[in-house]
């Protein structure tokens, strides 16, 4: 089985002496170097789950403008799970370069 991100938690310091320390996930170490891969995983693990239980496919829609679409693809393809299909729309002459 594929091992679950890495999420390093790293110690950024207190914005107050009343808060000595303060700690922040850094979310950018998934498969994309995106924070969306993280939602995304765990929303197409359920997809893929419930499409194997019913074993009826299911189709997850993205429409995106940015790091969505990539993060849908990788949790995709990871599963793969041949119930499970993905539809990116990338709307025309909004995508930045």
């Amino acid at each position: 089985p594929k091992q679950p991100p890495h999420i390093p938690i790293v110690d950024v310091g207190g914005p107050a002496p009343q808060v000595p320390c303060l700690h922040m996930a850094e979310l950018f170490h998934g498969p994309t170097h995106c924070f969306k891969d993280f939602g995304m995983r765990a929303l197409v693990g359920f997809l893929s789950y419930f499409a194997t239980k019913r074993s009826r496919p299911i189709t997850l829609l993205v429409a995106t403008t940015g790091d969505t679409g990539p993060a849908a693809v990788k949790a995709v393809e990871d599963v793969a799970n041949p119930l499970l299909n993905l539809v990116v729309h990338y709307p025309k002459g909004q995508i930045p370069e």
